[in-house]
């Protein structure tokens, strides 16, 4: 199915292939641009919530005021996400 609602283990996650999580995935951070245009954020929402959902962690933030590509962001801004993306690593890593 190209279009509509596609199902990953028997779970619904919008218009979008859903891929298919287990317990044991990875844990990641989407960082994603508040303003997309190209990719609404509400779509990286949903995608963090797929692992969620089957109980693998995954973070989600937004970069305040940034385009797909986080452009507009504010520096600060990136370099806080920049800093969220190290600690988020550092703390699953030891």
């Amino acid at each position: 199915m190209a279009h509509g609602k596609l199902r990953a283990r028997g779970r619904t996650y919008g218009r979008r292939p859903a891929l298919s999580w287990a317990r044991c995935a990875p844990p990641f951070l989407i960082l994603h641009g508040a303003e997309d245009t190209v990719v609404p954020a509400a779509r990286g929402e949903a995608l963090a919530s797929a692992p969620r959902a089957v109980g693998a962690e995954a973070g989600f933030r937004t970069v305040p005021d940034a385009d797909h590509l986080w452009t507009g962001a504010a520096e600060w801004d990136v370099e806080d996400r920049f800093t969220a993306s190290l600690d988020f690593v550092r703390g699953r890593t030891g």
